[in-house]
């Protein structure tokens, strides 16, 4: 059975201010929810607004969507909506629901503050209320009429209709088009109690490798490199069994656990994460010494392979954070460790 999941254009803004503009607070974690799902499900859903048109194009408003779409467009699939459902769903009258985001600005102004300068630096000016009401999907001009609302506006520094336009970007959770599909939003939406619920995000199940943040921690990605890295991560998941939940009961065994971790250090050298030296309680075979020796000469001149070679010797723990090629000598894999083995580990403590 295929497994479906779906993102939104304010969440993916969200993952890109970690690369460009204004970094909005939360985007490191929006990010590693994000390439956990785009790694484990099968395909994605992106709401489209009906009146921008049928095709798949549409979805694709945000630079990360468009990198990640022309690697394989055929992992997305836009989910169209319209207006109208929204607006008949929910009273016309919203004035009872500002006082959620009223109390939201008081308890989280620097992450609303923060969304109101990606905002910006997006869109350069703040739109007129009139130009863009009629992208809304709930009637949030009824709001401008409850008591806190100039505090609000004036507790974060913006323009009425600045305001109200955040009113409705944060009542409009689009987890509720998802269905039983899985979905993660960003932090400005995220656990809103609008409406008398609390909408909550439907990350993946597990026990699952979580990859996200050790593909963030990765020396020096850029926007391209980030998206590519996403999709190397899904294929190579899929191709070592680590996409889905992994299997409870072979965690409890030893070959089980042992195929698992092996395969989770072939992802992460495959990948290229940078490997540590293990500590060793007796010194390394003099294969392994000189392997890693002489690639650190190589790459590093012949210092390196002096410190490198006492170093593996005395059996100490002083060689961290590794080039990722040295994680591809085969004769090293049983010497080395990645950060990324710490999933296995709360998988099998999550497996008990």
């Amino acid at each position: 059975m295929a497994l479906t999941a779906m993102t939104d254009t304010r969440t993916m803004q969200v993952v890109e201010s970690l690369y460009e503009g204004p970094r909005v607070v939360g985007a490191d974690s929006t990010a590693v929810a994000f390439a956990d799902l785009f790694i484990g499900c099968d395909q994605m859903y992106v709401p489209v607004l009906s009146t921008d048109g049928p095709g798949p194009q549409a979805a694709y408003r945000t630079a990360l969507l468009r990198r990640l779409a022309s690697r394989d467009s055929a992992v997305f699939a836009p989910l169209p909506y319209t207006l109208a459902d929204g607006r008949t769903r929910y009273p016309v009258d919203l004035r009872d629901e500002f006082s959620v985001f009223a109390a939201r600005a008081e308890c989280d102004l620097a992450l609303l503050q923060s969304v109101v300068r990606q905002h910006r630096f997006i869109d350069g000016i703040d739109p007129p209320f009139a130009q863009i009401e009629k992208h809304y999907v709930f009637n949030v001009h009824s709001t401008e009429r409850h008591p806190r609302f100039e505090e609000t506006m004036h507790r974060l520094q913006v323009s009425r209709d600045l305001l109200i336009l955040l009113v409705e970007m944060s009542m409009r959770h689009m987890g509720e088009l998802a269905g039983d599909v899985h979905y993660i939003s960003d932090p400005f939406r995220r656990n809103m109690r609008y409406f008398g619920r609390e909408r909550r995000d439907r990350p993946l199940g597990g026990p699952r490798i979580s990859f996200g943040r050790y593909i963030l921690d990765m020396h020096g990605l850029t926007p391209d490199g980030f998206a590519a890295k996403l999709h190397e991560a899904r294929h190579l998941a899929r191709e070592l069994n680590l996409a889905g939940p992994l299997d409870r009961a072979a965690l409890q065994t030893q070959d089980g656990a042992a195929e698992v971790l092996g395969n989770l250090q072939r992802f992460a050298s495959r990948l290229g994460m940078r490997p540590s030296v293990r500590e060793l309680g007796r010194p390394l075979s003099t294969l392994g010494t000189a392997s890693l020796s002489a690639l650190m000469g190589k790459y590093f001149g012949p210092v390196a392979a002096v410190v490198t070679a006492t170093a593996m010797l005395s059996g100490h723990r002083l060689l961290h954070d590794m080039p990722p090629l040295v994680g591809r000598l085969g004769v090293l894999r049983s010497s080395l460790e990645w950060p990324i083995e710490a999933e296995f580990v709360r998988c099998q403590q999550e497996a008990k």
